[in-house]
């Protein structure tokens, strides 16, 4: 493994244990306050774990001990020594410097001559393309193109590990594609870590994906594997799914809140923990209960009503529904209205959890 961590910080309620392989990028997903930032934090030196180990490329970056009964461990790698490059949302180029010079910064602080630090930074303008902003200083840069230059900048210092914290955020939408396809090329066999909230970029970058709640990893796998086979109800929303768990039954789904849920042939084993994946466009909504034989019937009150796009999200605390807004309108649905959900057994995809 290029990269593993196993660290600990009380105050912040946060517990992580994770390896990068060689040439691997990650994707960190989950909600605000999940401790994403507080990870790639404790990973570059900027933020001190109360205890655990750290190490990148067989060098050790921390080693803490728990208590005083453990020894006195207490080995800590300074942040300019640890081979490791933070990208952040913005992008913190020097205001004094040209774009050639903020680049060369990394190699120079290294010990670089100054003739070899140029070359290393005009290498790396070319590789993120933004050659020709190399004599403009950083407030003559666009939005995009600044954060293409702290790009080259992070991979200029040649770190073993590259961290992301969601560097496309501060973008316009039109900026944001180019700086993903730079980023595809750049990350190729290079181990990164890269913090993101948009499914994009994690199916575009990542070659595995955790998703983290509370200051731990609540689920970890290859990227389409998650977004396709979600555990966790962040993870399926960001995949565009309705997930719903339970027990699996000889002809379907028992959910923990009770609810009979028919599904295609599957061989899952009954009674093993399962989930149910359908997507929002397959579930419908109605005033009066539907008796069709062949559909799973889910009675629920109406938390949100989402405009997305061409169609309406019906939320309610179990299932979602995207309808039209002829629909919504036909039933006159508003927020705490009693409705039904229903789906075929056909639209349902069930696994193992």
């Amino acid at each position: 493994m290029t990269f593993a961590i196993d660290a600990s910080l009380a105050e912040r309620d946060f517990r992580v244990s994770l390896e990068v392989g060689t040439g691997e990028t990650v994707a960190v997903l989950g909600p605000n306050g999940a401790g994403k930032s507080t990870l790639l934090s404790i990973i570059a030196g900027l933020l001190r774990p109360d205890f655990g180990r750290a190490e990148l490329d067989g060098s050790l970056l921390f080693d803490i001990a728990a208590s005083p009964r453990d020894g006195t461990r207490r080995r800590y790698l300074q942040p300019h020594a640890r081979g490791v490059s933070l990208l952040a949302q913005d992008p913190l180029l020097f205001p004094h410097l040209t774009v050639l010079e903020n680049v060369a910064f990394g190699p120079r602080s290294s010990g670089s001559p100054r003739r070899d630090a140029r070359s290393a930074a005009d290498r790396w303008l070319a590789a993120v393309d933004a050659s020709e902003f190399a004599s403009r200083h950083p407030a003559e840069l666009s939005g995009g193109q600044a954060q293409r230059v702290a790009v080259a900048r992070a991979l200029a210092a040649e770190p073993g590990l590259l961290l992301l914290d969601e560097p496309m955020a501060a973008l316009d939408v039109a900026a944001a594609p180019a700086l993903r396809k730079t980023l595809k090329r750049v990350l190729a066999h290079r181990s990164a870590l890269i913090v993101t909230h948009e499914l994009l970029d994690a199916l575009v970058l990542a070659d595995r994906v955790i998703v983290m709640e509370h200051g731990r990893i609540v689920e970890s796998g290859p990227t389409r594997q998650v977004f396709e086979r979600p555990r966790t109800r962040f993870a399926a929303e960001l995949a565009g799914l309705v997930l719903l768990t339970g027990v699996k039954t000889v002809d379907g789904l028992l959910t923990s809140g009770g609810v009979d849920i028919r599904v295609a042939g599957s061989d899952v084993p009954s009674g093993t923990a399962a989930a149910v994946a359908l997507r929002p466009s397959v579930v419908m909504v109605s005033r009066e209960r539907p008796r069709h034989p062949s559909l799973t019937v889910i009675e629920g009150c109406i938390t949100d009503l989402e405009p997305r796009g061409d169609v309406i999200r019906v939320r309610s605390e179990e299932l979602a529904a995207d309808i039209s807004p002829a629909t919504v309108a036909d039933l006159d649905l508003t927020n705490d209205d009693p409705v039904w959900f229903s789906f075929e057994a056909a639209e349902t995809t069930i696994y193992p959890l």
